[in-house]
């Protein structure tokens, strides 16, 4: 195996039981219940409606509110472009169609909600917000009128917040409501000068004097109700809830919650229990506030405390995405929603059951979140969702129905196993639960980080699983040591999915076949990659050709440096030791795959002659804070995981042109990485990268490795799903910062601007600026531009020589870094501490 004596792995662990957890997972405890997943008939069926309420050619709108009404009908407001900025909706078919509400809203007339302002902003306009619909259909908002000017490149802008109540036969009032620490007028200015940083953000002394403020000259904020505001954090209405046309309830971003009767607008009651609040919930006659920390209930009646439920904050705290419905059933049965399905849960008795499994619905999508739910009269469900997956937004009505037909759960089933929670992993099998309805796909993780599984337990407990002919049906083996899995035949050969691939040039033909073997079997293959990286002058770039390299520049720069200038990143060097190993860490073995020691402490002295040269040039603050930094990395419960290492450094190529760093050094992992590094070049043309020099050269870092367990009982099904994530479809979920994609297609595809063919489109226009300000407040700032077609040249010329996979196995470079890192940072012995890596790896191998 020609490739793979480069990636040798040493020896697979041997057997400890620890269970395998999902990420959103939970029995009928309260912590969460489980739909049935026997064999049999009846469960809630899925059906997608759309988006009902976009036009089309208005991508802004938004529902703002849904609620159902007494009668059945179902309500909502939605925000959009029309002239008074929203539209009320009715729907008498539990949502699927909708029709504009007959409801009375000419007295909105008065409040003069449409804009009217030039093309600068300057004018006036009114909106709509934070609006809430009772089972009447009374609404109550935030109504809030602004007014902007310019002068003197001074942008003023003076704001008004009232609160109103529209009843359902058209009257309007205002709820004349005084709340606590929230200023109903705001008075802004902001300086638009050329010179000022980012363009803004800074008044003039003139402007300051004419304000009569104390302010510090950046933002002028004045307004009434200063004695009851707190100036060092913003405050204003986070969530009105609606009970009926004479009560309000009232939450705002400092954790106060108030009881409003819209009648005479005075509090009738506040509850002080939080410091902030997550939710307001208004089922029934119940009101439940959480902090994430804690759930209370109040009695609406009385305003009362009458509960405190444990068991709904842990499922607050330990599920993805959890929306809770305003409603009640029965009394005492609440409905939320979050990535694992639908649940009701039972204040009574504080347990929870899961009525619709997540893992057959789009809700399993963990970039998606329930924005309202709405259990209906007939027993039906309807959610609308957003869900963010890759690079497009969708926004859609789901409808649950209850099915006595349909299967409980599908014949065909699918495990994906992650050592950790994995986002673009989750997200792929989400996406491919969609496109596969017939198939239930379940994806677990060995280390959840909420209970004391370690890495090497999860190991353990998948080795003995997949040797004993069990265990998952797909493996994604970032943090496993592959080569072991392969040499002891844990894993299919895939050759036959991916050789077609491979020879109709839909793949990245050396970065596919990184785990091909000299017979031409394939047992594994990356979805994704990413680039090590050296960011500098092309001067100092060029110097580059070898880690010693590195630490005769480093001396050098050392002898000779400007003041206010670092090496690298002051906080990179705590790390130094593991972002170098991508290029270099195949070379501390031999060929059997043992430890050459020398070969390690040749590295560690390098690493530790550039760690002392940077450090030297520190100033006595940088010193101080790396100082009481690296006490962490060098004690007994530092967690210094080897995947951890080598994060995207395109950020800090700013920090380079500005003066304060000298390099930047890293894995690059995708096109918003090549964005920022492009913007910074076209900045400054002398900037440049180039591949990070090492003992290996052309190295790329394998990440999202994939692989079949040979004794999958589901082979068909897990060699479709793996075909599946290798395609232009598959991959285009993986987002912009996580790895270059393996598909050409898809990879071509990430390197092209979102922005075009959009109208009006200028590939020469700026999409933003971004810049900090260094130890000396001189500010640098930095237009954003999409890549160039040279800038994406260089990107594609640098990956086609690539052909190297970096060092795979996980675990022994964790027990590398974790035994050296006191050599670099502290007063370790470099001999002493490979002394005790080679025991180490010792015990490692043989367990």
């Amino acid at each position: 195996m020609k490739r793979m004596k480069k990636l040798t792995s040493i020896g697979l662990v041997l057997a400890m039981t620890v269970g395998l957890l999902a990420g959103c997972s939970g029995g009928s405890n309260g912590s969460g219940g489980s739909a049935d997943a026997s064999g049999g008939k009846g469960r809630y069926v899925e059906e997608n409606w759309g988006n009902p309420f976009s036009s089309g050619d208005d991508d802004s709108s938004y529902v703002q509110s849904i609620a159902q009404l007494s009668d059945g009908t179902l309500r909502a407001v939605i925000s959009d472009s029309s002239d008074k900025g929203f539209s009320i909706k009715d729907s008498t078919d539990g949502g699927k169609t909708w029709t504009d509400s007959s409801m009375d809203l000419s007295a909105l007339d008065q409040l003069k909600i449409s804009s009217n302002t030039d093309d600068d902003g300057n004018g006036t306009y009114g909106y709509l917000g934070n609006i809430s619909i009772d089972a009447d259909g009374d609404i109550a908002f935030v109504y809030t009128s602004t007014t902007s000017s310019t002068k003197d490149n001074v942008s003023i802008s003076d704001s008004t917040e009232s609160y109103y109540l529209l009843t359902k036969d058209g009257k309007l009032s205002e709820i004349k409501a005084e709340i606590p620490g929230i200023k109903k007028t705001q008075h802004y200015e902001y300086d638009m000068s050329e010179d000022t940083a980012y363009g803004s953000a800074a008044v003039s002394d003139e402007a300051v004097a004419e304000s009569e403020t104390e302010d510090d000259g950046v933002v002028i904020n004045d307004g009434e109700n200063s004695d009851n505001n707190d100036d060092d954090s913003y405050n204003g209405i986070q969530t009105f809830k609606l009970k009926d046309a004479d009560n309000l309830y009232v939450a705002d971003y400092n954790g106060a919650v108030h009881h409003i009767t819209t009648a005479d607008g005075k509090i009738a009651s506040s509850y002080d229990d939080f410091d902030w609040v997550n939710g307001m919930y208004l089922c029934g006659d119940k009101l439940l506030l959480d902090d994430y920390q804690k759930v209370i209930e109040y009695d609406t009646a009385t305003d009362k405390k009458v509960a405190e439920h444990e068991e709904l904050a842990n499922i607050i705290q330990t599920k993805n995405n959890v929306m809770i419905a305003d409603y009640l059933k029965d009394g005492n049965t609440i409905y939320y929603a979050c990535t694992e399905g639908i649940f009701t849960y039972n204040l009574d008795n504080d347990t929870s059951e899961q009525i619709v499994d997540g893992n057959m619905s789009s809700l399993v999508s963990p970039n998606g979140n329930v924005g309202f739910m709405v259990p209906k009269a007939d027993g039906q469900i309807l959610l609308k969702f957003n869900d963010y997956t890759g690079d497009t937004s969708e926004t859609s009505i789901l409808n649950y129905a209850y099915d006595k037909n349909a299967a409980k759960r599908p014949d065909k089933e699918l495990t994906i196993y992650t050592l950790r929670d994995d986002y673009t992993i989750r997200t792929l099998a989400a996406t491919y639960q969609k496109a596969h309805p017939d198939v239930y796909v379940n994806v677990e993780s060995g280390v959840s980080g909420g209970d004391a599984v370690t890495t090497s337990d999860a190991i353990r407990t998948l080795n003995t699983e997949v040797m004993a002919g069990e265990g998952p049906d797909i493996l994604f083996m970032d943090g496993l040591p592959v080569n072991s899995y392969i040499e002891k035949g844990l894993l299919a050969d895939v050759s036959d999915v991916m050789n077609p691939l491979i020879s109709d040039g839909k793949l990245f033909k050396n970065i596919a076949e990184t785990y091909k073997s000299d017979d031409g079997k394939i047992y594994a293959t990356p979805l994704t990659f990413t680039v090590p990286i050296v960011i500098g002058y092309k001067d100092d770039l060029d110097k580059l050709n070898s880690l010693s390299d590195f630490a005769a520049l480093a001396q050098d720069f050392e002898k000779d440096h400007k003041k206010g200038e670092n090496f690298v990143d002051s906080y990179s060097l705590l790390s130094l030791i593991g972002d170098m190993m991508s290029v270099n860490s195949a070379s501390w073995f031999k060929e059997d795959g043992s430890l050459d020691a020398d070969s390690l402490k040749s590295y560690l002295k390098d690493i530790k002659s550039i760690y002392d040269a940077a450090y030297g040039t520190l100033s006595d603050d940088d010193k101080s804070s790396l100082d009481e930094t690296k006490q962490y990395y060098i004690g007994e419960d530092a967690d210094l995981d080897a995947s951890y290492f080598g994060f995207d450094p395109t950020s800090d190529a700013v920090s380079i042109i500005s003066g304060s760093r000298k390099l930047a050094y890293g894995n690059m992992a995708g096109s918003y990485g090549l964005e920022q590094l492009g913007s910074v070049m076209r900045k400054d043309a002398d900037l440049t990268y180039k591949a990070l020099p090492g003992e290996l050269k052309n190295v790329y870092v394998p990440s999202e490795k994939m692989a079949i367990n040979a004794k999958s009982k589901n082979m068909d099904t897990a060699k479709e799903f793996f075909e599946f994530a290798l395609s232009t479809d598959g991959q285009k979920i993986i987002d912009n910062y996580s790895g270059f994609r393996v598909n050409k297609n898809s990879f071509d595809d990430s390197l092209v601007d979102p922005d075009a063919g959009s109208e009006g489109y200028d590939p020469s226009a700026s999409k933003g600026a971004w810049g900090f300000s260094d130890e000396n407040g001189k500010e640098y700032t930095i237009d954003m531009y999409w890549p160039t077609d040279d800038q994406i040249k260089q990107l594609k010329d640098l990956i086609d020589t690539l052909d190297t996979p970096a060092y795979g196995d996980n675990t022994i470079l964790t027990t590398i870094v974790t035994d050296c890192i006191g050599s670099i940072l502290g007063d370790d012995s470099i001999d002493d501490d490979v002394a005790q890596v080679v025991k180490d790896i010792n015990i490692y191998l043989s367990e």
